[in-house]
């Protein structure tokens, strides 16, 4: 089974994931700032993609070819989108060229060393139709005639044959970890490429919503201009009813038919009124939303300052509290160092003393041992005052915050 080298579909960012979640059509859609297209494609042709895709991670990123790339291209495309094959195989042409610093150096030390592989192979083949050193009977034969030069010889050639093969593994193996460790890291580049992508979505979005705002404003209009209408058309019936009433006193019935028809036209206006009332309340709704949803972006962006701005903080707190202990463990080994020579000093004078006791016990030892005592005093004093210069600066140290250590 062939080594998968790299992850085509991470990098050129194909499907949806690795665990047959499907995928979108590769195309861009133009009306939406060349964001990609939202159509799922068949399961059959993503089945067919995640095939060739496994073929693909078992070469390198320049070996595959050009026509490989336009299959999965072809099955990729919505029918909408099917004109942009050769588009969608640029792309990715561009993104394989960008890996050429990943490979190149690998395959020019394959061309350097690839002398060195072959003597190699060569080697083993060759030594390859020998037996082993126990079984070997020209081994065995040397052994026997007492010829120990020989068989040591041949010995260390079969030994050395193996050494060959293992170490050719080992080349390879480390060669084939290289290879997986730079794609690896091509991915992790591709991954931001796909986040940035994601983030122009994202604002083309809200350019749709913008422009949804847009549209309804213009209606808006249009309705206002339709109720100015209604009302000209209004003001010109009543018009001609008053012409009517002031020309035809004496046709009371037509009168009573004429002021009928105006009540029926004064309810089709109320109705229309209706409307256009429930219509500028939706359109307060909408104003209303959009109001609220602008306030809490600013709010989580007020929110990310804060947090930024803590964090600073807290790293020049972190960075002023480091210093300071530093200065303390100075000064407490400083200390330390006076304590243990002071002991030293002490450990010799008691020494001395017992020395001078054993010699002799007259009154000149008496003022010896005095004069020791008062020695011990005094360093006993010394030592007591350099301990509580050091607690008085061990508390003048500023405190550690708990925030700064967390």
């Amino acid at each position: 089974m062939a080594t998968t080298l790299w992850d085509p579909d991470r990098i050129l960012q194909i499907t949806k994931g690795p665990y047959d979640q499907g995928m979108f059509c590769l195309g861009r859609a133009r009306s939406r700032y060349d964001s990609r297209c939202r159509w799922d494609i068949p399961y059959s042709d993503y089945q067919i993609i995640r095939k060739s895709l496994s073929q693909l991670a078992r070469k390198l990123p320049h070996e595959i070819s050009d026509d490989e790339l336009k299959e999965i291209a072809e099955r990729g495309l919505c029918d909408y989108h099917c004109g942009q094959v050769h588009e969608v195989v640029s792309e990715w042409h561009d993104t394989l060229a960008s890996l050429q610093h990943l490979y190149w150096p690998y395959k020019k030390q394959t061309e350097t060393r690839h002398p060195l592989y072959q003597v190699l192979q060569d080697e083993i083949k060759n030594s390859s139709r020998y037996p082993s050193p126990g079984e070997d009977s020209k081994y065995l034969e040397l052994i026997e005639a007492g010829n120990l030069v020989e068989a040591g010889k041949l010995y260390d050639f079969r030994a050395l044959q193996t050494r060959l093969e293992n170490t050719l593994d080992n080349c390879w193996a480390q060669r084939e970890e290289n290879v997986r460790l730079r794609v690896e890291a091509m991915s992790r580049e591709q991954d931001c490429a796909h986040l940035q992508e994601l983030l122009g979505e994202v604002k083309a979005e809200l350019s749709d919503v913008q422009g949804n705002n847009s549209t309804l404003t213009c209606t808006i209009s249009d309705l206002q201009g339709a109720c100015d209408l209604k009302m000209k058309q209004l003001t010109e019936i009543t018009a001609e009813l008053s012409i009517v009433r002031g020309n035809n006193n004496s046709l009371k019935d037509a009168n009573e038919e004429m002021r009928k028809e105006v009540y029926d036209k004064q309810k089709q206006l109320n109705e229309v009124t209706v409307e256009l009332s429930n219509v500028r309340h939706a359109i307060e709704r909408f104003r209303i939303f959009n109001e609220d949803m602008r306030k809490e972006i600013n709010g989580k962006r007020e929110q990310i300052e804060t947090i930024t701005s803590q964090l600073s903080s807290v790293s020049a707190d972190l960075d002023s509290t480091t210093k300071e202990l530093s200065v303390a463990c100075e000064m407490k080994g400083q200390v330390q160092n006076d304590l243990h020579a002071a002991l030293e000093e002490i450990s010799n004078l008691q020494a001395q003393l017992t020395e001078i006791q054993v010699q002799q016990s007259t009154t000149i030892w008496c003022k010896i041992k005095r004069w020791i005592q008062e020695k011990a005093s005094c360093l006993s004093r010394d030592r007591r005052r350099r301990g509580i210069r050091v607690d008085e600066e061990e508390v003048a140290l500023a405190p550690v915050k708990p925030s700064n250590l967390a």
